[in-house]
């Protein structure tokens, strides 16, 4: 029972950060490390240290305790619409186990700290110590300030996949120029569906040249507007994206992974088509990205993780349409 109070405190404390950072987000920056990698250590720390010393935790427990805390923040801050399901999926597994090892240093801590009879006789009148403990509580919040967008860094990523089709580079290509009405047993489950991302329903072309305008339609009204920067027929086409962020939706992306906002774009997408033999041929489709966060290492693994996703399933759909009639 103590356990779980502790837990539900500290979820408070977690929760109360997220909107002080929502609130001065000019000062403090959601996507930093003051907010995803302090406060989760902190979170874990304090789920542990405000265990009674009288209630005996093993290591595994002083590790694992806090991913319910963060567990239980996650799920308030979705149903309060705070944060979205995909920036939760993404960030959970890291949250945790920085929650964990906070759990760890608290229960270094309170071994250390458990050495007489007075010290656990006086462990619930103050364990840890009210000064002590307000630091604890107030750190986020100052190196937040302190830290604010300085710790942003810029990193480009290019994706690449591709698959070889069995027909000839000319009919590859008349299905890759006209992507028409997406039917839904062409719609396959996939990891960006899983993650919430809108399925793609069509793509329109004016004209198959340098300065094309291609509009992809996605799901919830959400489009993508593209310019021919290249275009070699039955070889290269290449694709300047024009996202306007403030077009896209709140309900289907967070601001914090919104495409074209602060912190992910895609500029531009690459088709290559080679021919194998008169009945096959070889399609990459390439993703140029931009990523800008304080821990661009983590935002690589789900960057490349799902763009891929994204890629393969277009170049799925394009194969089974070119196949079809064989």
């Amino acid at each position: 029972m103590k356990s779980l109070f502790a837990v539900i405190v500290t979820a408070v404390y977690g929760l109360s950060l997220r909107i002080v950072y929502g609130l001065l987000s000019d000062v403090m920056a959601i996507m930093s490390l003051s907010l995803l990698i302090l406060t989760p250590m902190i979170l874990g720390f304090l789920t542990i240290i405000l265990i009674s010393r009288k209630n005996t935790i093993t290591g595994t427990a002083a590790f694992f305790l806090p991913w319910l805390t963060i567990l239980v923040l996650l799920i308030v801050t979705m149903v309060l619409q705070i944060e979205g399901a995909i920036c939760w999926i993404m960030i959970y597994p890291m949250a945790s186990i920085l929650a964990g090892i906070g759990g760890v240093i608290a229960q270094s801590y309170r071994n250390r700290s458990t050495g007489t009879a007075e010290s656990i006789q006086g462990a619930d009148k103050n364990e840890f110590g009210s000064l002590k403990t307000s630091i604890v509580l107030l750190l986020p919040l100052i190196i937040g300030a302190l830290e604010g967008e300085y710790a942003l860094q810029s990193k480009q990523i290019i994706i690449t996949k591709e698959v070889v089709i069995p027909v000839s580079a000319k009919k590859v290509w008349q299905e890759l120029i006209n992507i028409n009405e997406i039917k839904a047993k062409e719609k396959k489950a996939s990891l960006s569906g899983l993650l919430g991302f809108p399925k793609h329903l069509r793509t329109t072309l004016d004209k198959a040249a340098v300065g094309g305008k291609r509009v992809a339609y996605y799901e919830n009204g959400l489009t993508f507007q593209q310019q021919i920067t290249e275009f070699v027929l039955e070889e290269r086409m290449v694709l300047n994206l024009q996202i306007d962020p403030s077009k896209i939706p709140s309900s289907i992306m967070d601001e914090h992974i919104i495409l074209g906002g602060k912190h992910v774009t895609i500029v531009e997408d690459t088709y290559r088509l080679k021919r194998l033999s008169d009945h096959s041929s070889l399609l990459t489709l390439s993703s140029h990205l931009i990523i800008n966060t304080p821990f661009n290492w983590y935002a690589s693994l789900w960057s490349h993780l799902i763009m891929a996703d994204i890629l393969n399933e277009q170049l799925t759909l394009i194969k089974k349409r070119a196949t079809s009639n064989l």
